[in-house]
């Protein structure tokens, strides 16, 4: 049987920074800079709030995603005050997503999505013109776990991807090491009449451990699975 969650509006942050019951185990997010166009640099930048649209599909057991997050504010710690800047003013910042994996039922009519793959560009809009050509500022490297949830009815769902992620062309900046910083992309789901999926979170990065420790840790994180907690309104 087929199944078809369609794409669904964006859901605003504004300032609300939904956070899991707990998340795949990973080191404490780092502290980093952004050099934003025309010469500004914010500094202390621990998290990115984003709101997202997604096609979600499921036919059997496997399931594919496409999708478009859009980021609103910079933040130096989980619910504190956005840090001045130009995003969302003078230029935005989005990133398009692909996944796909195997989809489980849930008791109570919920749906679980455990991803194996997971691809996430990010991008800066410098003339807040998405149909120019816009930049490059960060690229996934390798999914290392991720997985999600889907509810019927007023309960929610949520979802964890954690991947190896590399900064391009110096728009991030601070203690990365290209290919070894992880990016924990996570956030509260909104799932409605199988047919709507919006939702909104962060983003924050960690820098791992040297390439023989993140062999062991790969297998870890993904045996942990995700801590989940249902959205309620």
């Amino acid at each position: 049987m087929n199944k078809s969650w369609v794409r669904g509006g964006i859901a605003a942050v504004a300032g609300l920074v939904l956070v899991l019951a707990g998340t795949l185990a990973m080191a404490d997010p780092i502290t980093f800079s952004v050099n934003e166009p025309g010469g500004g640099v914010i500094n202390g930048v621990q998290y990115i709030d984003f709101s997202y649209q997604s096609t979600l599909s499921q036919t059997g057991g496997a399931f594919t995603e496409s999708g478009r997050g859009y980021f609103g504010s910079y933040r130096a710690s989980l619910g504190g005050a956005p840090l001045a800047s130009g995003l969302g003013s003078a230029y935005n910042l989005y990133a398009d997503f692909t996944g796909a994996g195997t989809a489980t039922a849930l008791s109570g009519g919920g749906t679980r999505f455990q991803y194996t793959s997971f691809d996430m560009s990010m991008w800066l809009d410098a003339d807040k013109n998405l149909a120019t050509a816009n930049t490059l500022v960060g690229q996934s490297t390798q999914l290392i776990a991720g997985e999600g949830q889907l509810y019927p009815g007023l309960a929610k769902g949520d979802w964890n991807i954690v991947l190896k992620f590399s900064p391009v062309g110096g728009f991030l900046s601070g203690p990365f090491t290209l290919g070894l910083t992880v990016g924990d992309f996570n956030g509260g789901i909104t799932y409605a009449g199988n047919d709507t999926i919006t939702g909104s979170g962060n983003i924050s990065y960690s820098v791992v451990p040297e390439p023989t420790s993140l062999l062991l840790l790969g297998p870890g994180l993904a045996g942990l699975g995700l801590l989940r907690r249902r959205m309620q309104r």
